[in-house]
């Protein structure tokens, strides 16, 4: 899978199930309840995968929550989600608003880092999150990934990347993509913000992956090291 083609964007809107986004309206309330600032962006959402292209079209960030995030933690949501896009609900999107992830394993002489993100976030408060890492905007992924490590690293210049692993957030039906960098060299630590209350540098070994067993990480996080544990090990 080639970075520059991993995602092709068509000219239209997502299918968005009205009894799926009428039942997970609770859920999206009960999180904007929490974090009153969250804001509805534009997103891309999967259409399907087919072969190493993920097809998207175009989302919100509230429709995502609603239909993606609500299924993690509503059992018989996540069941009508899965017979709307029967048979292969992970590689088909019909239905709901699955947006597209990316995470950036950003190398700084051999190592990565780890942020655990703030309690009082809108999704996954409290757990460890690859920097930086987010949902796919609709600038594309090029620009969302420049805008991720510019933010959470301060580069302001795009290294060479290639594409890590397609993996996917299981309980949220939702594709999430992971990339790596080239060893960018000293960057220092990530610039104060909001979302983190505290970072963690991780070397690029099997034994220091295998530490990390005891955390609670985020899903993007656990399909990120997972694609550095397949690609380190062979």
């Amino acid at each position: 899978m080639e970075l520059e083609t991993a995602i092709h964007v068509h000219n239209s809107d997502a299918h968005i199930d009205p009894e799926l986004r009428r039942r997970g309206d609770a859920h999206l309330q009960a999180v904007r309840a929490r974090s009153p600032s969250m804001f509805d962006g534009p997103v891309l959402v999967l259409d399907r995968i087919e072969g190493e292209v993920i097809h998207a079209v175009r989302g919100s960030y509230f429709d995502m929550v609603a239909t993606c995030d609500s299924l993690a933690i509503h059992p018989e949501l996540r069941a009508y989600a899965e017979q709307l896009a029967a048979p292969d609900p992970l590689r088909n999107g019909h239905g709901r608003a699955a947006a597209i992830g990316v995470t950036v394993v950003v190398v700084h002489e051999g190592r990565f880092t780890l942020g655990r993100r703030a309690p009082d976030l809108a999704l996954e408060p409290g757990r460890w999150h690859v920097v930086g890492s987010g949902v796919v905007d609709a600038g594309g992924l090029m620009a969302t990934i420049a805008d991720e490590i510019a933010e959470e690293h301060g580069i302001e210049e795009l290294p060479e990347m290639r594409i890590l692993g397609l993996d996917f957030d299981y309980g949220r039906l939702r594709p999430e993509l992971t990339v790596i960098t080239e060893d960018v060299g000293y960057i220092g630590p990530p610039p104060a913000g909001d979302e983190f209350t505290e970072f963690r540098d991780v070397y690029l070994d099997p034994g220091s992956l295998t530490q990390l067993s005891g955390l609670e990480l985020t899903p993007a996080a656990v399909g990120a090291i997972a694609a550095l544990e397949r690609e380190l090990r062979g």
